[in-house]
C-alpha cells in the first residue's frame, strides 16, 4: 500500500506540474475550449487521414543528449508501476521499474523497433524478478491501426524458487479498439519442491518395493505456460483522460497443476499521457476471483511524446507504448499430499529400504502386490544380486535350491518378528511373527553384511552355510540340519564378524563348523552344536576371538579341534562321547582357550589332548573312561604352559594313565579337581621346566599308582 500511495502522489504531483498544453487548445484564465469552434469541420476518426511530416513533437528526455539527434518522433520513456492486489499466478502486490528505449525509427515514423526493460519487486519478501523485451510495431495507414510483435526472457525469484520463461505477443492497437495476444512458456526447471511435512500415524505399510508410514504434504512451485487475450474499447475521452475497458481469457497449465481457464477484465484510466489508474478482476479454478489495483507513472510520457495530445489518441501516436502483459512470472503454489506417507530409511546406508518379496501365487517383480513366487525367481532378479535389500519370504512352504546372497543384504521370512532400524527407530516389519517358516533344502552363500533369518535348513549333499573372504555376517533363529559328509558351516577367510545366534545345527557324518585362515571375531550364541557320528567344530589358522556354546558329539572322531590358531577361543560346554581319537584336541593353540564345563567319556587317545600350546583353561568338566578302553588317557598334555585344570572330576577305569604331563614348559596347575584311577598310574608327569601344582585336588587309586615323576627340572 505505501508503494501504490508514492505511486499516486508522484503521479498527481507530477500531472499538476509537468503536464504541457498546447497554447490553441487551453486557455490558463478561463479553462474552458474557444467556443468559437466549429463544429462542422469535425470528422469521423474514420476519415481522418494524418500527414506524419506536419506533426511537429519534441520530447522532455531530448534535452537529455544534446543536439544528437538521436530519435525521432518517438523518445524514452521511465517510469515506475504498482500492482496492489493478488492475481493470476502471484500472491501480493508487485512494482516494477520501466524502461522503453526507441531502437529504430523509420523516416515517416511508421515504423519502430525499441527495447522494453523492467526490474519487478514483490511486496511479499521483496524478491526481484525482471523482463528484457524486444520488439517492432507498424502504423497501417490504410486500416488505420497498429499493429506490433515482441519477445521477452523474463525472470523471477520466489524467495523458495527461481524461474525463467520465454514470452511473447502480438498487439493491434487503434484509436478505439485495442487487441492483445500474449503467450508464456517457461524454460529450464519449471518445477520446484521448497517443504514438506510429515504427518505420523505409527502404522506402516509396504507400497511396491518400499515400506512407508504416515502421510507426507509436500509443497511445490512450479512456473505455468499458456496464453491470455484481451480486447478493449475506449469509451470516453475527456479533458487529458481516457478511459478504456478490456475483457479477456486466458489459459495457464503447469506440472502437478488444475488448468486455470478464467476469464479477466480491467478498466483503465490514463488521466493524463504520465499518469494511469487502473482495477481489474480475473477469476479462474485454480487462483479463484482476484481483485487488483494499479497505479503507474511515466516520463515523459506513455506514448514518449512531449506535446502530442493527452486524450482521443489515435493509433498513429501509440507505435511507442510499452506492450500490455503479464509481467510476473505465474507460479502456482501447489499442496500435494502423499497417503502412502515417506520411505523407511536405512540409516546404515542412507537409501530407503528396499524389499524383495516372496509368497505363495506370486508371479510378478517381487513387489508387495506382485511378489516372486520363489526365492530362486527372487535371487535371479539383478536388482537382488546388486544387493542393499530385503529378501522378505512370506511362506510356509519347502523349496530346493542354493543361493547366492549379494552384498548388503538379509535374507527374512515372516516366521519370528523381524525388525529395522529407522530413521523412527527400531520397527517391527508388517506381517512378521507369523510363525510361517519356509523350508529350504540347498545351502546359502553369504556376502559382506548380509543376514539370514527365520528359516529351516536341509541340506545333505553340501555345506547348509559357506562364506568366504567376506565379513559381517549375521546368522540368526534358523534351524541348520545337515547330513554332508563335510562342514555344514563353512567359514573361510573372513574379513569381518560372524554371528550365529538362535541358529541350533544338527549334523550327521562330517564336521559342524570348519573355520579356517580367518582373523575376525566369530559367536555362537544359543546356538549348540550336536553332532552324530561326526565332530563338532574345527579352527585352523584362526585369530581374533572365537565363542561357541554348547557342542555336543556321539560317535565322532574329534569333538572340538583346534590347530595353529592365536585367536581366544571359548567353549561354553563342550560333550564328547566315544570320540575316536580325543574329545577335546589342541595343537600350537598360541592364543588362549577356555573351557567352562562338559563331559568326555571313553575317548580313544584321551579326553583331553593338549600338543605345544599355552594359556589354556578347564574347568567344570567331567571326563570318564571306561574299564573297557585300553588305550586312552583322560589328560594327556605335551608342551604346554600355563595350563589350569578346576573343578573338574576325572574317573578313569581304564588302561591308560589319568593325567600324563610332558615336557611342560610353563606352570600347570590343578585345583579344587579330584582324580580317581583304577589300576595303573594315575599322574604322570615326565620332562620339562614347568611348574606343577596340585591345590585342594585329590588323587586317589585302587590297585594301582598315584604319581610318578620322571626327568622333571
Amino acid at each position: 500500500m505505501t508503494r501504490i500511495c508514492l505511486a499516486i502522489t508522484v503521479a498527481l504531483v507530477a500531472w499538476e506540474t509537468c503536464s504541457p498544453l498546447t497554447a490553441g487548445s487551453y486557455n490558463p484564465i478561463s479553462l474552458s475550449f474557444d467556443d468559437s469552434f466549429d463544429d462542422s469541420f469535425r470528422e469521423s476518426p474514420a476519415s481522418v487521414t494524418i500527414y506524419p511530416e506536419e506533426q511537429t513533437y519534441e520530447a522532455d528526455v531530448s534535452e537529455l543528449f544534446g543536439n544528437l539527434n538521436l530519435f525521432g518522433r518517438y523518445h524514452p520513456h521511465f517510469g515506475y508501476r504498482h500492482q496492489l492486489g493478488d492475481t493470476i499466478g502471484r500472491q501480493g502486490g508487485l512494482s516494477s521499474f520501466d524502461l522503453f528505449v526507441p531502437l529504430i525509427e523509420n523516416h515517416d515514423s511508421e515504423w519502430l523497433y525499441f527495447l522494453d526493460v523492467r526490474l519487478l519487486l514483490d511486496d511479499q519478501n521483496n524478491n526481484l524478478g525482471s523482463n528484457l523485451g524486444l520488439g517492432v510495431r507498424r502504423y497501417l495507414a490504410g486500416i488505420q491501426r497498429t499493429i506490433g510483435g515482441y519477445v521477452y526472457f523474463d525472470t523471477r525469484d520466489t524467495g523458495v524458487a527461481s524461474f525463467q520463461q520465454i514470452s511473447g505477443g502480438v498487439d493491434l492497437l487503434g484509436d478505439r479498439w485495442d487487441t492483445r495476444l500474449n503467450w508464456y512458456a517457461p524454460i529450464g526447471e519449471t518445477r520446484t519442491q521448497w517443504g514438506e511435512t510429515f504427518s505420523g500415524d505409527g502404522t506402516y505399510r509396504f507400497v511396491g518395493h518400499y515400506l512407508k508410514t504416515g502421510a507426507v504434504t509436500r509443497y511445490y512451485q512450479a512456473a505455468m505456460s499458456g496464453v491470455d487475450l484481451e480486447t478493449g474499447y475506449k469509451f470516453y475521452s475527456g479533458f487529458n483522460t481516457d478511459v478504456r475497458a478490456y475483457g479477456g481469457i486466458y489459459f495457464f497449465n503447469a506440472q502437478g497443476s488444475q488448468n486455470a481457464s478464467g476469464w479477466k477484465s480491467r478498466i483503465e484510466s490514463r488521466i493524463s499521457d504520465m499518469i494511469s489508474l487502473s482495477a481489474g478482476v480475473q477469476h479462474d479454478p485454480v487462483f479463484k476471483t482476484t481483485v487488483n489495483f494499479t497505479a503507474a507513472i511515466q516520463w515523459p510520457s506513455f506514448s514518449g511524446l512531449k506535446d502530442g495530445p493527452r486524450s482521443n489518441l489515435t493509433a498513429y501516436d501509440r507505435l511507442g507504448e510499452s506492450p500490455e502483459r503479464l509481467r510476473s512470472i505465474l507460479v502456482d503454489n501447489q499442496t500435494v499430499e502423499d497417503p502412502d506417507g515417506v520411505y523407511l530409511i536405512n540409516p546404515a546406508t542412507g537409501n530407503p529400504f528396499y524389499f524383495m518379496h516372496v509368497a505363495i501365487g506370486g508371479n510378478s517383480d517381487g513387489s508387495y502386490e506382485d511378489p516372486y513366487s520363489t526365492l530362486a525367481k527372487a535371487f535371479a532378479d539383478p536388482r537382488t544380486q546388486q544387493g542393499d535389500l530385503i529378501v522378505y519370504d512370506h511362506r510356509n512352504s519347502a523349496e530346493t535350491g542354493n543361493y547366492i546372497v549379494g552384498p548388503d543384504t538379509r535374507v527374512l521370512s515372516t516366521g519370528p518378528a523381524q525388525y529395522i532400524n529407522t530413521e523412527f527407530g527400531v520397527l517391527q516389519l508388517p506381517d512378521s511373527n507369523s510363525g510361517l517358516t519356509p523350508q529350504i533344502t540347498g545351502s546359502f552363500s553369504m556376502n559382506n553384511n548380509t543376514e539370514l533369518n527365520g528359516f529351516d535348513l536341509f541340506n545333505s549333499s553340501g555345506p547348509s552355510i559357506t562364506a568366504s573372504g567376506v565379513g559381517n555376517i549375521l546368522v540368526s533363529r534358523n534351524t541348520i540340519t545337515n547330513a554332508y559328509s563335510g562342514s555344514a558351516i563353512q567359514l573361510t577367510s573372513l574379513t569381518g564378524s560372524a554371528i550365529f545366534d538362535q541358529s541350533p545345527l544338527t549334523k550327521t557324518n562330517g564336521t559342524g563348523v570348519s573355520v579356517l585362515n580367518s582373523s575376525t571375531d566369530i559367536t555362537f550364541t544359543n546356538s549348540p552344536i550336536t553332532a552324530v557320528n561326526g565332530n563338532g567344530v574345527n579352527l585352523l589358522n584362526t585369530r581374533g576371538t572365537i565363542q561357541f556354546g554348547q557342542i555336543t558329539t556321539t560317535n565322532g572322531d574329534i569333538s572340538a579341534s583346534l590347530v595353529n590358531n592365536s585367536a581366544g577361543v571359548t567353549i561354553d560346554s563342550l560333550n564328547s562321547t566315544d570320540a575316536a581319537t580325543s574329545g577335546l584336541v589342541l595343537n600350537n593353540q598360541t592364543g588362549s582357550l577356555t573351557l567352562n564345563g562338559g563331559t568326555f567319556s571313553n575317548s580313544g587317545v584321551a579326553g583331553v589332548q593338549i600338543l605345544n600350546s599355552q594359556n589354556i583353561t578347564l574347568r567344570n568338566i567331567t571326563i570318564a573312561t571306561p574299564v573297557t578302553n585300553t588305550t586312552g588317557d583322560s589328560i594327556l598334555v605335551n608342551g604346554v604352559s600355563n595350563l589350569l585344570v578346576s573343578d573338574n572330576t576325572i574317573t578313569h577305569s581304564g588302561a591308560g594313565t589319568s593325567v600324563s604331563l610332558g615336557n611342560l614348559a610353563g606352570a600347570v596347575t590343578f585345583d579344587q579337581s579330584t582324580i580317581n584311577k583304577t589300576g595303573g598310574l594315575a599322574v604322570s608327569i615326565n620332562g620339562g621346566t614347568g611348574d606343577v601344582t596340585f591345590t585342594n585336588s585329590a588323587i586317589t587309586n585302587t590297585n594301582g599308582d598315584g604319581l610318578d615323576i620322571q626327568t622333571a627340572a
